[in-house]
């Protein structure tokens, strides 16, 4: 299991979605959310597509603790790192297990990457 980076401005993020959370065992869960279209037919029958979101990397915080998480989550290996507890693997945009994953703040907006060696 690679062993997660964190920028100080991602983490700062981090544990300020963690302090917010009400979780008794706050898991942090970094995924990517694929880009969502949604279509409809427009006036001459031609397909309208309307595109929803652009891709994105999604941090969030579960609370292992709550029995439905747990059961969902149970194959999920976890790490600590930085006083928080992430899952892991963390899933990106080729659906792939990220190497060597860095957690950067872009534009106000999380990013993984892979990082530097």
């Amino acid at each position: 299991m690679a062993v997660l980076r964190i920028t100080e401005p991602a983490l700062s993020e981090v544990r300020k979605l963690v302090a917010a959370s009400a979780a008794k065992r706050p898991v942090v869960c970094i995924s990517w959310q694929p880009r969502q279209a949604d279509n409809r037919r427009g006036g001459n029958g031609q397909t309208v597509w309307t595109v929803l979101s652009e891709g994105q990397w999604v941090v969030g915080v579960l609370d292992y603790a709550d029995p439905e998480v747990h059961d969902v989550f149970k194959d999920f290996p976890t790490q600590n790192a930085y006083g928080l507890e992430f899952s892991h693997p963390i899933v990106g945009q080729s659906a792939c297990e990220v190497k060597a994953p860095e957690l950067v703040l872009e534009g106000g907006a999380f990013v993984v990457r892979e990082s530097a060696i």
